[in-house]
């Protein structure tokens, strides 16, 4: 992948959604920026700091899933891996997250320590702590409609920053990225496969060579979103500079205005140089 600011074909990204309404997007081009961390608040311990701090276990193969436990959230998957892996004893399955099923799936999750270590929602920040903690991050959700295929989670760019390597469903566009940037696992939605992949996991010596690109932080996606909202205005200027007008002249350069004031915000927010 190249390190240059990309323009994604939206062909790329709906490349599995073959379907006609789709087709008459093929040939148009957009600039995609992505909700991704800001790399300020990526926690900089080392894991086994970060575990004693959290009370985590500090030799455990831990498995993370942070965020919101709902409909979509593949609860029974994940529950079903974590007894399978049982008797391999070292693995651990973080939940930390709150949600309209939370509480049904803390009930059943209790059941099952000290494998299951579940936790109610924390701060965006101590959020961080628990994935930078673990080794893999469960990013499987249940398939009914096209947004769940497209979505891109807000944990996978967490992972990716924390270094964290993600667990991906085959056919799914968060497995595309991992495939693409070699950042994680893709595995079928079934448990006894999604077990042998994070068994194959536990070996340090046979566990493949991750790649974490350091790209995808909020401080380098949201310098693409002003550079795009310039090129925009810079394009209209040129096909269409600005005339005059008598009573409103003070309007004419209000795009530019636009553009310093939000170069403004986004300084302010996120500590962006101007």
């Amino acid at each position: 992948m190249s390190d240059n600011p990309r323009l994604f074909p939206l062909a790329k990204i709906l490349k599995v959604f073959r379907s006609a309404k789709y087709l008459r997007l093929l040939n148009k081009e957009t600039i995609i920026i992505y909700n991704s961390p800001r790399a300020s608040v990526i926690p900089k311990l080392p894991k086994d700091v970060l575990r004693a701090e959290l009370g985590l276990p500090p030799e455990a193969f831990i498995v993370s899933f942070v965020g919101t436990i709902n409909e979509i959230f593949a609860s029974d998957l994940l529950l079903t891996v974590a007894s399978t892996l049982r008797e391999a004893g070292v693995v651990r399955f973080l939940v930390v997250g709150g949600g309209t099923l939370a509480s049904e799936f803390w009930r059943i999750a209790g059941a099952a320590k000290p494998q299951m270590i579940v936790l109610p929602q924390v701060s965006r920040a101590k959020a961080l702590w628990y994935v930078a903690a673990s080794d893999l991050t469960w990013s499987i959700y249940r398939n009914q409609s096209l947004n769940a295929r497209l979505a891109m989670p807000w944990k996978f760019f967490e992972s990716l920053a924390c270094r964290v390597p993600i667990l991906a469903e085959k056919g799914t566009q968060v497995a595309n990225w991992v495939d693409d940037l070699k950042c994680g696992v893709i595995v079928e939605s079934d448990p006894i496969l999604i077990s042998q992949a994070i068994s194959k996991l536990l070996d340090p010596n046979g566990r493949p060579k991750f790649n974490f690109s350091e790209r995808y932080t909020w401080e380098n996606e949201s310098r693409k979103l002003i550079k795009s909202y310039e090129d925009m205005v810079n394009r209209n200027y040129e096909r269409d500079p600005p005339r005059p007008v008598h009573l409103l002249s003070d309007l004419s350069d209000a795009p530019l205005k636009l553009v310093a004031s939000y170069k403004r915000l986004m300084s302010q927010i996120h500590g962006i140089s101007q």
